[in-house]
């Protein structure tokens, strides 16, 4: 959560293994967002990881490509909103090789605001039992860092 005069400026939001694309925005949408229309950072910069599509070897999680898509259209806008679209990405992560140049190519389109279409499948491991787990994640996430931000309850 960070220390001292940075207290609550380390947001980390552990979510369980297989985590689907629902799960991934949702605690998006209620956490990241809410703390970044706070925030109102200067410039936003990305640490852009592909390891969590749901084929990676070395990911734990189970996103589509989709999701990417949604993230960087989502991180934009904040971008727009709060700093003059100021926004630096940085590759950071992705193994499955097969399809490691289609995410990026689908980020970085996003980014230019082209349009570039990356299939896959959607929800690959969704179960109610891990919504469920990552449902409670996300409420004690919000829980501890409401101390430090105004997060509504959904």
């Amino acid at each position: 959560m960070g220390e001292l005069e940075g207290q609550g400026y380390t947001v980390n939001i552990p979510l369980p293994f297989r985590t689907s694309d629902r799960a991934y925005l949702k605690a998006f949408d209620q956490i990241v967002t809410p703390i970044a229309q706070q925030y109102k950072p200067e410039f936003i910069l990305v640490s852009a990881g592909f390891d969590g599509f749901y084929p990676d070897p070395v990911g734990s999680l189970s996103l589509s490509a989709h999701i990417y898509t949604e993230i960087y259209s989502r991180t934009l806008n904040l971008s727009s909103q709060f700093c003059n679209g100021r926004l630096v990405a940085i590759l950071e992560g992705g193994y499955h090789l097969e399809t490691l140049g289609r995410l990026v190519s689908s980020a970085i389109a996003r980014l230019a605001n082209i349009s570039y279409t990356t299939e896959s499948k959607r929800s690959l491991h969704r179960s109610a039992r891990l919504e469920r787990k990552a449902e409670r994640i996300i409420n004690e996430v919000k829980r501890v860092q409401s101390s430090f931000w105004s997060l509504k309850d959904s």
